[in-house]
């Protein structure tokens, strides 16, 4: 997400990072700014689903999560929070990010629109148009 001091702030997503899943689900789900702040505050995850947040009193853990919240490293299984990285530049994240993450694709949230581009290579950044069911 690119931040008001046009730094850009970063987290790891373990599962599926490709636009078929991962693209689908920012640009399907993750639309507001505060949604997206609230996915970033959970920190490293494993795997990104339609919701952030469990439902309070139904039991929620990595190993057994419940359908389609979002499963986070942290959150889920205890672990220290990893909050990501902030990167001072685009370039920066461009260049740094393929091998911090193990990323194959990039995602950023940028002025309320999710754009993507493949990590290695000489790949544009292209913009997400997603509908709910289906991507574009």
């Amino acid at each position: 997400m690119r931040l008001p001091d046009n730094t850009i702030h970063a987290i790891y997503c373990h599962n599926d990072g490709y636009p078929g899943w991962t693209g689908a689900i920012l640009g399907g789900f993750y639309k507001t700014e505060e949604r997206v702040k609230a996915l970033l505050a959970l920190g490293a995850l494993s795997q990104i689903w339609p919701k952030l947040e469990p439902d309070p009193g139904v039991p929620h853990t990595f190993i057994n999560p419940q359908k389609d919240v979002t499963i986070a490293y942290h959150r889920d299984r205890g672990e220290p929070l990893r909050t990501g990285s902030v990167y001072a530049t685009l370039e920066e994240f461009e260049k740094d990010a393929p091998e911090s993450f193990w990323a194959d694709y990039l995602y950023l949230f940028e002025n309320g629109t999710w754009k993507f581009r493949q990590s290695y290579g000489e790949s544009e950044w292209t913009e997400l148009n997603v509908k709910v069911g289906e991507e574009n």
